[in-house]
């Protein structure tokens, strides 16, 4: 009798092929700008431009807040925005700026057609966050609930597969939906 370890052994030639045959008649487009991939075997897919454009990091933020700081910092390592504020979290590790490409990136991706996005987006997040956040070594990833309404309008919420994406790569769990937002916030 074969165990899993074997049969995938022995059904990964045909995995291959078929994912090749599946290549040839669908060929793998960066989930951004639509282009054709090069090399289609990743598990981000993303062209080389686009993975640039979307992993340009927040530099010199706030460690405390994750703001740009705008004035010096206090001798309590505090910026000009939270000054004066508590939080109930010790850190902020920014992914990046809400600007230009990042934004409408994630702009689409608040929508259900743009799912392979959340997941190229989630994957290239995770592989930027993973070494400090095992530093940190949390013990669960919980993602920002929104109202139902807005939920159901969009047919989907993103903030649930990224958080699924970074509690994969950091081998730790995510609820999903642990928070509950229970009114409508204005923007």
């Amino acid at each position: 009798r074969m165990t899993n370890m074997e049969w995938s052994r022995a059904l990964h030639p045909v995995r291959r092929g078929w994912e090749m045959a599946l290549d040839v008649v669908f060929p793998p487009r960066c989930t951004f700008c639509s282009i054709e991939l090069i090399s289609p075997h990743t598990s981000v897919f993303l062209c080389q431009s686009c993975r640039l454009k979307l992993t340009q990091t927040a530099k010199s933020t706030c460690l405390r807040c994750g703001a740009p700081p705008t004035a010096r910092l206090s001798e309590d390592d505090k910026c000009g925005h939270c000054r004066g504020l508590t939080f109930q979290f010790s850190q902020v590790i920014p992914y990046g700026w809400y600007r230009g490409e990042l934004k409408q990136a994630v702009k689409r991706m608040k929508y259900v057609n743009d799912d392979p996005l959340v997941a190229s987006i989630a994957q290239l997040a995770a592989d930027h966050w993973t070494v400090p956040l095992i530093e940190y070594s949390p013990d669960l990833i919980v993602p920002v609930p929104a109202y139902w309404y807005r939920r159901f309008q969009r047919g989907t919420y993103s903030p649930d597969l990224f958080a699924l994406q970074i509690a994969r790569n950091l081998r730790t769990t995510a609820l999903c939906r642990l928070l509950y937002c229970c009114r409508k916030i204005k923007k």
